[in-house]
């Protein structure tokens, strides 16, 4: 056994311990794509700093329409009430002058500023009805999209009656009454779909609804029936319908109506508290309570009685459908 160990011992080792490297290729980057990327990189940093840029200057500008905004509302309160801390100090002629020239531009202002947004929306109200005259549907429901949100821009110069409440009422109750002319004529547009709404119209719809309701809104909204054909439409579970409307679509609706409601009952309280009162607002408030919304209620409780009880119970015992 010695000698076949020593004769194995004399055979030289073929076997390498040492593994093999294996063979590695680097990708070789040419100076023109480092160039491309650097190039890349600079470009995009400029155009974050062009936005950053418009950021600012919009912002910097929206201050300047507020602070000119509320110069307004002061030279006007402070002539109409009276600034307090002149009373004990006598006015020139001069001064009384000065201040006449500048209740002048302040009303001259607003007055301008109020007829440019009633041409404005007349000329919207005849470019939607010549719109809607398009014999292809799909064309009107995406230029609407794309128009309608300018409508309600958040620059402060273009906003419904915001901002010109020093103008005579007379030129209020025009825009007032075109403006809700626009929201009917597209109202009148989506009902007459036969197919699913437009998800995107409806919300830009109830967009154009989203106000600070006074009473002059809630007036016209109940000579338009605003609120019966939105919770007809699109609100209530118990009308037959044969529009598709999507569930999306329903919450819109119902937060539009909620807070309607919640405008509505605000303006009846602060109408008692100064000892006044509107039939028409409280013909409006028991219409929605006693008719719309009590028939809603008594609608949803006979439907679930005529349900089989097997499916009625599973409806009790969802921990989902308890919440609502």
């Amino acid at each position: 056994i010695i000698e076949e160990d020593e004769h194995l011992s004399s055979v030289p080792i073929l076997i390498n311990a040492q593994p093999k490297k294996r063979i590695s290729f680097q990708r070789q980057v040419s100076g023109w794509s480092k160039a491309k990327y650097v190039l890349r990189l600079l470009r995009n940093t400029m155009q974050a700093c062009i936005r950053f840029k418009k950021l600012i200057l919009a912002k910097r500008q929206t201050k300047e329409i507020h602070s000119i905004e509320s110069n307004l509302n002061r030279l006007i309160d402070a002539f109409v009430y009276g600034d307090f801390s002149k009373s004990t100090t006598p006015i020139t002629n001069e001064e009384k002058k000065f201040e006449l020239d500048e209740l002048c531009q302040c009303m001259s202002r607003y007055y301008e500023r109020a007829v440019i947004r009633l041409i404005t929306y007349q000329f919207i109200h005849k470019f939607i009805q010549n719109l809607l005259e398009i014999n292809d549907q799909n064309r009107i429901i995406i230029i609407l999209n794309l128009y309608l949100p300018h409508l309600r821009n958040s620059n402060i110069e273009w906003s419904y009656l915001e901002n010109i409440q020093a103008i005579n009422n007379q030129l209020k109750e025009q825009i007032t009454s075109t403006y809700y002319s626009i929201i009917k004529t597209i109202l009148s547009f989506i009902l007459k779909l036969k197919t699913l709404k437009p998800k995107l119209l409806v919300q830009n719809m109830f967009n154009l609804l989203n106000l600070s309701y006074e009473s002059i809104d809630i007036i016209y909204l109940n000579q338009n029936q605003f609120c019966e054909t939105l919770f007809v439409s699109f609100i209530s579970f118990t009308k037959d319908s044969n529009h598709i409307i999507s569930l999306d679509t329903k919450l819109t609706a119902y937060n539009w109506f909620r807070f309607y409601i919640f405008k509505l009952c605000e303006i009846i309280q602060l109408d008692q508290i100064k000892s006044t009162s509107n039939k028409i607002i409280e013909k409006q408030q028991q219409y929605i309570f006693n008719k719309l919304i009590l028939n809603e209620m008594k609608s949803l409780k006979q439907l679930k009685q005529s349900l089989p009880i097997d499916v009625e119970q599973d409806i009790d015992q969802e921990p989902e459908n308890r919440k609502y």
